[in-house]
């Protein structure tokens, strides 16, 4: 879902952004990074916050 979000809010979603989210495992994170994503106003602000979350 977090990736349908980013994809639905700023388009095309890098290899990159798909790999890392793919890769959390702990449900909270997921729903945190899926606010995120929701609320983020440029891609690069998720990217910052996925860094931290992996």
């Amino acid at each position: 879902m977090v990736i349908e979000a980013l994809e639905e809010r700023f388009g095309i979603v890098s290899g990159e952004i798909m790999e890392s989210v793919r890769s959390i495992g702990r449900r909270e994170v997921l729903k945190e990074l899926l606010r995120r994503a929701i609320r983020s106003e440029r891609v690069e602000d998720f990217k910052k916050m996925l860094a931290k979350a992996v």
